[in-house]
C-alpha cells in the first residue's frame, strides 16, 4: 500500500469545499475531473516547521509520483495565486533540479512565503 493514499481523490470528480472560521474563508478545495485545487487563504493553525524547504520538496516528489500514477493533478494556491502544481499535468522547469517531472513550482517566491506562513516560528 502506498504511503500516500491518493486513490480516494480519483472518485472526487466535481464540487467544492470551503472552510470558514469566524466568518472568514480559510481554505478552499475544488475538484474538476482529475484536476484538484487547494487554495490556502488563512489557516488558524501552524504546522511544525522542522524540515527544510528542500526536504519538503523531496516529500512532494514522492507524493507527486503517486498522483501521476493515478492520473491526478493538484494545484496549490496561496490566497488565490498558483504556487505549485503536482501530479500528471505538472511541467517542471526550476524544480526539476530538486525533484522530478511531477512537481512544478509556478511561483517560487510565493511558495516560500506560504511555507514560512504555515510554519511554527
Amino acid at each position: 500500500m502506498s504511503r500516500y493514499p491518493t486513490s480516494f481523490l480519483k472518485y472526487v470528480k466535481s464540487g467544492s469545499v470551503r472552510v470558514n472560521q469566524d466568518g472568514k474563508k480559510t481554505l478552499e478545495f475544488l475538484a474538476n475531473g482529475d484536476d484538484k485545487t487547494i487554495d490556502i487563504i488563512e489557516l488558524p493553525v501552524d504546522f511544525p516547521g522542522k524540515q527544510t524547504f528542500f526536504e519538503k520538496l523531496s516529500h512532494a516528489k514522492k507524493f507527486a509520483k503517486t498522483l501521476k500514477d493515478d492520473d491526478i493533478t493538484i494545484t496549490i494556491k496561496d490566497r488565490g495565486n498558483e504556487v505549485m502544481k503536482i501530479g500528471r499535468k505538472a511541467k517542471p522547469k526550476f524544480s526539476r533540479i530538486f525533484t522530478t517531472s511531477n512537481v512544478q513550482i509556478v511561483d517560487l517566491r510565493n511558495l516560500r512565503r506560504l511555507d514560512k506562513r504555515l510554519r511554527v516560528q
